[in-house]
């Protein structure tokens, strides 16, 4: 039961290089570790210096429950002959032996052909169980595969690849650092010290794929291990059964099963067919009885055999199986542990030489050319007032410094969408010094850029870039939005109030305008004044005349405008505030529309056709938004407003108005027409609401009565 093949350890390295020296096939991704380990079934000398401890097997012990036949008792003579032919059997002594002759044939067969197999498999389970349960089995192996692992030559050859490469990376980074470090130290010159510290080992080390137990399933079949005659075994599948009864098969011990094969296969056919039913059915349950018997008697003479030989198997290629499993856990670790060794190692015996030689490298460069860098950069406008706006100049202040042990003259650069073009520079910059901007770089903001533009210009020195965000607008803006003051809206007259402030450090005056619909409608002009830095200045306006239903419908369109002198003088405008007025229809807080429609339908207001229709339309308008809030109010608040006569709708409202002065109106028909809308109204309304829709066609049919 040696084994005479062995499988491969997969150990997958990701390193950060292209590939080991030794290893180029692998590409430095993956090693293929041909693990060439002698078997241990083998003398010692092959194995190792050192012998396995011996382990005794296991006994098998009694059989499983589930391998336990229950033996039924004999069933009773009947009463009873009748049916039986002239020819049949006469004594039930005759049934009796007949059947034990055929349950014997029978239970033989059985067990021949089925029983030994899966008692076999039932005992190879449990001894490989047994032995994959025992933590002793693979003590030794582990540690010879430890060892192994450990003394492999492309474990060390790994690691030190590591380590190097770490070491390059790590003492880089160092030396950089220390010289930047020193450099841009300008109180004092730099002075070459190459010593170093070794810091500790931190790098990642190659990813080992840990062993799968599945492979090692794969690489011993159990033929190589095992002989038997008991048909094919997948011994993977019986190691990950929980328990015997997922495997083992105890339909062949049935008596059922046993007597049918009895009929498919016997010879004595012509006893069979003089049997009466009565006594078919009598010899068919002294078969059983018998069958059965006789399966007990063979388990325990032959049974116990099969079952003690396949537990003897199992356990033996169960034990084969750990040996190779812990090797091979064991050479996984180990050979980790000889990469960070061989990491460790090698890391600290390259990182001095390495630091050394980077940091004289970037010493000698840093000594021997300018290091420019840019410390500040400072913004301002034309007038100073800290407001940028279009066409406005634009003055850049910075500070630069030169770290570097040698002076040079370099180009500096201004940059950005928002300026009219790019204006460069020539500046020289001594050794190791700050140099500040004498006369600033004098840009312009182009003219065509729109105010509350977000903005950036760009300074660049020998590649080195700094972004700096500025806005371009002028000093008076309006904001954030005009306020309705009050408001009469049958009357068509409308306060607004518009706030200006000034948001740069200078005084600002100016005048602030109000159209109406896009400037047909013209409101004197507001002086402000002068307005102080950071002060907000609010004005009134009072718009006449406007028509009630376009404030009703929220068609009123305003146009804001603050003008003012720019930085140059001129007068421009600042900033400019579109906004429309409300829509007061759909406000069901605010009922102008039902007193607009009230003072039509009395007579105090003369409109044309198109005005009442438009009218109705808003009304209708008004409705729809009456029926969300009717659908998310609880109960049905028409329902209370037909009964009650109540307004707590705009739809109750409006049949309320209607009611009370239906005595007086001369224009009835400017409540009346609404009526068959809203009906056709109710059925379009979403939402499956059957009495909201009742109750809101009752209250609109009262606008006919």
């Amino acid at each position: 039961m040696n084994r005479t093949t062995f499988g491969k350890l997969i150990v997958g390295i990701s390193l950060g290089f292209c590939s080991l020296a030794a290893m180029a096939a692998s590409n430095g991704k993956e090693i293929d570790l041909e693990l060439e380990r002698k078997s241990v079934g083998r003398s010692s000398a092959e194995v190792s210096s050192a012998a396995r401890p011996s382990t005794s097997r296991p006994a098998a012990g009694v059989l499983p429950r589930a391998l336990v036949i229950e033996v039924p008792d004999v069933p009773s003579k009947p009463n009873d002959g009748a049916g039986a032919s002239p020819d049949a059997p006469q004594t039930d002594r005759e049934l009796e032996t007949r059947a034990a002759v055929a349950a014997t044939w029978a239970a033989r067969q059985s067990v021949d052909h089925s029983g030994r197999r899966e008692i076999y498999r039932a005992g190879f389970y449990e001894g490989l169980q047994s032995a994959m349960r025992d933590p002793l089995l693979g003590a030794w192996d582990y540690r010879q595969g430890t060892r192994a692992g450990e003394s492999d030559p492309r474990a060390r050859l790994a690691g030190e690849e590591v380590g190097t490469e770490d070491a390059a990376r790590v003492a880089g980074r160092s030396a950089r650092l220390r010289v930047i470090d020193q450099f841009r130290d300008l109180s004092r010159e730099p002075a070459l010290d190459p010593r170093a510290a070794v810091p500790a080992f931190t790098g990642a080390l190659p990813a080992i794929r840990e062993p799968r137990i599945v492979d090692v399933f794969k690489d011993h079949p159990v033929e190589s291990v095992v002989a038997h005659d008991f048909g094919s075994l997948d011994a993977w599948r019986l190691y990950r059964c929980d328990d015997v009864d997922d495997l083992y098969d105890s339909g062949w011990a049935d008596a059922s099963r046993g007597f049918d094969h009895w009929l498919r296969h016997h010879h004595d056919r012509a006893f069979w067919n003089q049997l009466s039913t009565t006594e078919r059915a009598r010899f068919e349950s002294l078969f059983k009885c018998a069958y059965s018997h006789q399966l007990e008697e063979l388990i325990h003479s032959v049974g116990d055999r099969v079952y003690a030989r396949g537990h003897e198997d199992g356990w033996d290629y169960g034990s084969q199986v750990a040996y190779e499993w812990s090797f091979r856990e064991g050479f996984a670790q180990g050979f980790e542990t000889a990469v960070r060794d061989g990491a460790e190692t090698a890391f600290h015996g390259a990182y001095p030489a390495l630091y050394e030689d980077r940091y004289r490298q970037l010493f000698s460069e840093w000594s021997t050319s300018a290091r420019p860098e840019i410390r500040e950069v400072a913004l301002a406008d034309g007038n100073d007032d800290g407001v940028f706006e279009p066409g406005e100049a634009l003055l850049v202040r910075y500070e630069l410094a030169n770290y570097g042990g040698s002076g040079d003259r370099f180009t500096i650069r201004l940059d950005g969408g928002s300026l009219s073009e790019s204006i460069s520079s020539s500046v020289y910059l001594p050794r190791r010094q700050i140099v500040r901007s004498g006369e600033p770089l004098a840009a312009r903001v182009d003219p065509g850029v729109r105010p509350h533009t977000a903005a950036e210009l760009e300074l660049t020195i020998a590649g080195l870039e700094h972004q700096v965000p500025f806005e371009v607008a002028y000093p008076l803006e309006i904001g954030p939005r005009l306020t309705v003051g009050s408001r009469d809206t049958l009357a068509g007259r409308v306060t607004i109030e518009i706030a200006v402030a000034n948001i740069s450090r200078l005084p600002a005056a100016g005048t602030v305008q109000l159209l109406v619909d896009g400037g047909s409608t013209y409101v004197a002009p507001g002086e402000i004044g002068t307005v102080g830095p950071g002060v907000s200045h609010r004005l009134a306006f009072r718009i006449t005349d406007l028509d009630p239903l376009d404030l009703l419908a929220g068609d009123v369109a305003l146009t804001a405008v603050v003008r003012g002198p720019n930085a140059a003088g001129v007068e421009t405008v600042h900033d400019q505030l579109d906004q429309r007025l409300p829509e007061l229809a759909s406000d069901l807080d605010n009922r102008d529309l039902v007193a607009f429609m009230q003072e039509v339908a009395v007579g105090d207001r003369r409109i044309g056709l198109g005005d009442m229709e438009r009218a109705q339309a808003l009304m209708l308008r008004r409705l729809r938004v009456d029926w969300q809030a009717a659908v998310a109010a609880s109960g049905n608040p028409y329902k209370r407003d037909f009964k009650r006569g109540s307004r707590t709708t705009a739809l109750g409202d409006l049949i309320g108005t209607y009611r009370s002065e239906t005595a007086r109106m001369a224009n009835q028909e400017i409540f009346t027409a609404l009526a068959p809308e809203i009906e056709a109204l109710a059925e379009s309304m979403p939402g499956v609401h059957p009495f909201l829709r009742r109750y809101m066609k009752k209250l609109g049919r009262e606008l006919r009565s």
